[in-house]
Formats: structure tokens, sequence, C-alpha cells
């Protein structure tokens, strides 16, 4: 797998897998889709120097953190997968259509 700083042609890509996260209900804490305009105006406020929107240990990061809810999963799988653990729990702080999920924390040491 390549790991590299996303670039503006990847927004399409990014905006259509994050919105449809936000379709699936408790994979993210949006309850919107998020607007190709809004993606750009996210994207062009990132410092991508300090913060790359993908990042590999050639970033000098030390640590990366995922911030997911408890009912996604999936996504815990993937993080699980490639040595991610979970670090921290927020218990019952998102309330999504009438349910309460917990915010969870997982890291990986790089």
């Amino acid at each position: 797998m390549e790991i590299r700083v996303a670039r503006e042609e990847d927004l399409k890509a990014i905006n259509l897998i994050y919105n449809q996260a936000v379709h699936q209900r408790f994979c993210t804490a949006h309850l919107e889709m998020v607007s190709m305009e809004d993606r750009k105006r996210w994207f062009a406020a990132r410092d991508l120097d300090r913060y790359p929107v993908s990042v590999a240990p050639d970033h000098g990061f030390s640590v990366l953190i995922a911030i997911l809810l408890d009912k996604n999963v999936a996504s815990i799988a993937l993080l699980r997968k490639f040595g991610f653990e979970e670090w921290g729990r927020m218990p019952g702080i998102a309330k999504i259509e009438k349910q309460v999920a917990d915010h969870l924390y997982y890291g990986l040491r790089l």
C-alpha cells in the first residue's frame, strides 16, 4: 500500500468515501453530507506540511490517532488489522437518531 499526501484531485474520491460513511450512520458524527465546496474549503485550510491529510512515517510523526464511533465495526476491524489499539473511550458521548454511541480513540506508534 502506498501512502502519500492527498492532492486536490483526490478530493472527489475523499468526499465520496466520507459521504458514504455519513449515509451509513455511526461511521462519523456528521449527520448531513459534506458538499464539495465544504470539502475544498476544509482542504485549503489545512497546513499540509505540518498536518498532511494522508500520512507516512517519513512525515516525522511518531503516532497515528483515529477517532471513531464504537458502532463503526468495519473501521475498528481495519484499524486492528493494521496494528492500532484502543487508547481511549468516551462512553455515551454521541447521540444519532436516538441511539447513543461511544467515542473511541485508537492509536498506533510508528
